[in-house]
């Protein structure tokens, strides 16, 4: 919880210097973001032992995975992860989901490392609530669905992540044929648990 906390400020913080930043300043702040030292390659392994164990116990730890997506929980969607460099900063993005039979895989968190947090990581972008879900569709645009009081259709924004990831997910306008969601190769979590139990 005090990781998450202090990631929330670091967030926060960045995000109000970045706007009073003149063009000039962010352009400079750009530069600076192509020559950062990448990350370390497992960046998210700590991210994804969280749902490995999940997995693995059963989700049974109420403190751990008390308010996590009874989706992600539900053994006939698999959950697992993939990673995928969103805004081609050479950095993968690590993002949570199912294939529940469907021709289109649902995401419900996507994390992101940003080397002004050092090695924490945050959650910048999740879908949490009932009838929300994240798509990546053709081009690396993000697609987030969610209900709207009063529509039969669920509302769709179309996003793209900022090379600078402080600056978040601009909105991106279609006057038609918005990109198509598609179907990703995840590496279920229960594999890993699957795995554990053949070796013991």
């Amino acid at each position: 919880m005090k990781t998450q906390i202090k990631t929330v400020i670091a967030l926060a913080a960045s995000l109000l210097l970045l706007s009073g930043c003149t063009p000039g300043q962010r352009r400079a702040a750009e530069n600076v973001m192509d020559h950062l030292t990448p990350p370390p390659k497992d960046w998210y392994a700590e991210t994804v032992n969280y749902y490995i164990y999940g997995a693995q116990t059963g989700w049974r730890d109420e403190s751990l995975y008390g308010d996590l997506s009874q989706e992600i929980k539900d053994p006939e969607n698999h959950a697992g992860y993939c990673l995928a460099d969103l805004n081609g900063d050479g950095t993968d993005e690590l993002l949570i989901g199912f294939n529940d039979g469907d021709d289109i895989t649902r995401f419900l968190e996507i994390y992101i490392y940003h080397p002004d947090l050092g090695d924490h990581v945050y959650r910048s972008f999740n879908a949490a609530g009932e009838g929300y879900y994240i798509y990546l569709c053709e081009g690396n645009v993000v697609r987030l669905d969610w209900e709207y009081p009063g529509r039969d259709e669920p509302q769709s924004d179309y996003m793209k992540l900022n090379k600078d990831v402080t600056s978040g997910w601009p909105i991106q306008q279609y006057d038609s044929d918005p990109p198509k969601p598609q179907k990703c190769d995840i590496i279920a979590f229960d594999s890993f648990a699957a795995a554990s139990e053949s070796g013991s």
